[in-house]
């Protein structure tokens, strides 16, 4: 965004009660800045989705023409973006126009590149390059544009000249310029309403100012990247006539809010937002403010203005501090007090908590006995059903073979007798049936033990069931570990094996395991 010499009448600390933003809803609109702020780099993002798309269209063409129009497209994009870049598709463009042999075009280009040098402090560059140029050479818009950026440079020396006599000069050089433009851009360029508001505005002809703000904001879209410009000039109208502070206020944040929404890192709004509310108070978003414009001002090339943002910085550092000491002797004051009741309340959760802990492990005591408890419950009501069962069968079965053997003996049929009980085939069928009763009922209380069973062993060694029903020897072993029964003589006598057999089958399913051997019967007994 331009700036002239009315920058210094900007910079007055002119007082804005703050209270006066938040009845006005100046305030929310700077929560909506805020939240701008802190998206910017998705605006950003955007600005540079347009330039990737531009570079590529760029790549691909032949056309001199063509190239010179997306070159001068790039150029706009980077225009309020990066100064560097800006500069560096310029030339590419001036190269292109003088292939095309386009004069005008030519000197357009230069005196782009003289105003971009101009706006970084380049003022020997931007000098060069507006010597080089031919005015009579030019069409009637572009050599607007000729004498737009000879006032601009010589507005930018004026601004920072110290010495009294060349100030005035340069100021008159800017004033020669600027109605030498007037005289030939369009009636309703940006540039032109740009330089004639400027100009009313320092003849002190505010009411004309500002109906040519009124015009140029009408002809204006509301967002765009011109309309930063069209805000700020209506924020100076009202700054310059000490009138509304409040609307000043809004078109001042309105334009830094559309420089952030717009990807652009060239803002003159936001340092100067950020001074006004620095002078108004609220120090923490006038922290904020600067400190992303000085962010913005460093990406965007431009070190002179730097020089204008370390004041500020200074000045909400020194109010900071001001504030630091004034808070001092109070803050000392709570502390000591804050100490002494820390020190209670300190007191007071070192023994609740301890009270706490003892609860707690009471608590998961009880809740560890409860769960362990309702599981042994479970275990016992479904082996107590079968159980029971099983005794009625079993009494019918003997009550069945008393029968047969009495028959037998009443009529002496002794070898039949013998030979029923000779043969183990009866034990062995009840035993089968006492094993199925069992890997039924342990089935049906842990579903899933087979397969938690086999998560505790490594892949060869894991036991693979052709009926899933069923348990083989070396599973039924580990079910009764599962169950408690972890005593190798007492499952032996379950499974009729050794006690040596048993333990053997442990030990080979425990060279399996995953992990260490010692903890693996206890994992068994933890599978639910």
């Amino acid at each position: 965004m331009a700036k002239n010499y009315l920058y210094i009448l900007l910079f007055s600390l002119f007082y804005i009660p703050q209270s006066l933003f938040a009845r006005s809803g100046v305030d929310s609109l700077l929560e909506v800045l805020d939240q701008a702020i802190d998206h910017s780099g998705e605006y950003v993002a955007k600005r540079h989705s347009r330039i990737t798309a531009l570079r590529k269209q760029l790549r691909k063409v032949k056309d001199v023409n063509a190239k010179y129009n997306l070159s001068f497209r790039l150029f706009q994009e980077y225009r309020p973006l990066n100064n560097d870049s800006a500069i560096y598709f310029l030339r590419r463009c001036t190269d292109l126009a003088i292939k095309q042999g386009d004069e005008s075009k030519t000197y357009l280009c230069k005196a782009l590149t003289a105003q971009r040098c101009a706006a970084v402090g380049m003022f020997d560059e931007a000098k060069t390059f507006l010597a080089e140029i031919k005015p009579e050479a030019m069409s009637k818009t572009d050599v607007g544009f000729y004498y737009y950026a000879y006032s601009y440079l010589y507005g930018e020396l004026a601004y920072y000249s110290h010495i009294a006599d060349l100030k005035n000069n340069y100021y008159a050089q800017q004033g020669y310029y600027r109605g030498k433009m007037l005289s030939v851009m369009p009636e309703h360029d940006d540039y032109r309403m740009m330089a004639l508001e400027q100009e009313l505005m320092n003849q002190q002809n505010y009411k004309a100012s500002l109906a040519v703000n009124n015009a140029w904001m009408k002809a204006t879209k509301e967002g765009s990247y011109p309309y930063a410009t069209v805000t700020y000039f209506r924020y100076m109208e009202y700054a310059n006539n000490h009138l509304d502070s409040l609307q000043m206020m809004k078109w001042l944040t309105v334009s830094a809010l559309t420089d952030v929404r717009n990807g652009v890192y060239d803002q003159g709004s936001m340092w100067e937002l950020a001074n006004r509310l620095m002078v108004a108070g609220d120090i923490d978003r006038a922290f904020k403010y600067i400190n992303y414009t000085g962010q913005c001002t460093r990406m965007f090339g431009s070190h002179q203005r730097l020089t204008l943002i370390t004041p500020i910085l200074n000045d909400i550092a020194a109010v900071y501090k001001a504030k630091s000491q004034r808070s001092f002797h109070q803050l000392m004051f709570a502390i000591g007090f804050l100490l002494l009741f820390v020190i209670l309340v300190l007191g007071l959760y070192i023994y609740a908590n301890r009270q706490r802990k003892r609860l707690a492990v009471a608590r998961a005591g009880l809740k560890e006995s409860n769960t362990k408890l309702t599981e042994a419950n479970r275990v016992k009501d479904e082996y107590l059903g079968r159980f029971m069962r099983m005794c009625s069968l079993y009494v019918d079965k003997l009550d069945s073979m008393r029968k047969q053997v009495n028959k037998l003996v009443k009529n002496h049929s002794y070898k039949e007798l013998y030979e029923m009980t000779r043969s183990t085939a009866f034990k062995e069928k009840e035993l089968d049936e006492l094993y199925e009763n069992f890997d039924t009922a342990f089935l049906n209380l842990f579903p899933d033990f087979v397969e938690r069973f086999n998560e505790l062993l490594k892949p060869e060694a894991r036991i693979e069931l052709t009926n899933k029903k069923r348990l083989n020897t070396t599973l039924r072993i580990f079910a009764l570990i599962r169950l408690d029964i972890d005593d190798s003589g007492k499952i032996a006598e379950f499974l009729h094996y050794s006690a040596n057999t048993v333990y053997n089958y442990r030990a080979q399913v425990k060279k399996g395991c995953l992990g260490d051997r010692k903890d693996f019967e206890a994992k068994v007994k933890a599978i639910v």
